[in-house]
């Protein structure tokens, strides 16, 4: 006799679901906004572009480190490290401009950093 599968896979399973949506939204909702952000903080395309390839930067080199802390530590932690970093670092792109980065790297560097870092989670 097999056992009855539990509910709980199909939790886990719609869960998953939902954060790889988040993910994807995130990915692109800078791009959406993109018209409405360079005027206001004055970036040229060429900035934005720049902005735009931090993160595929980011995301590109820690694949492969996000795999490897994913099988050493498991899933279930690296997954939730990562939403919750995804989350704080969009939080601060809306404020890219007035964090203390700004002031040492300008408003594209702390931009830049931030989509950065929200690659690497």
């Amino acid at each position: 006799m097999t056992p009855t599968p539990s509910r709980t896979r199909w939790a886990i399973l719609g869960l998953l679901f939902l954060i790889s949506v988040i993910t994807y939204i995130d990915r692109v909702n800078i791009s959406v906004t993109a018209k409405e952000m360079m005027p206001a903080l004055g970036l040229t395309p060429i900035q934005m572009g720049q902005v735009f390839s931090a993160f595929v930067l980011g995301y590109a080199l820690f694949q492969i480190p996000g795999g490897w802390l994913g099988d050493r530590f498991g899933p279930r932690l690296i997954l939730t490290a990562a939403v919750i970093w995804w989350s704080v670092f969009t939080v601060l792109t809306a404020w890219a401009a007035s964090l203390p980065t700004a002031a040492v790297f300008g408003t594209v560097g702390s931009l830049m950093l931030i989509r950065f870092l929200i690659g690497v989670g």
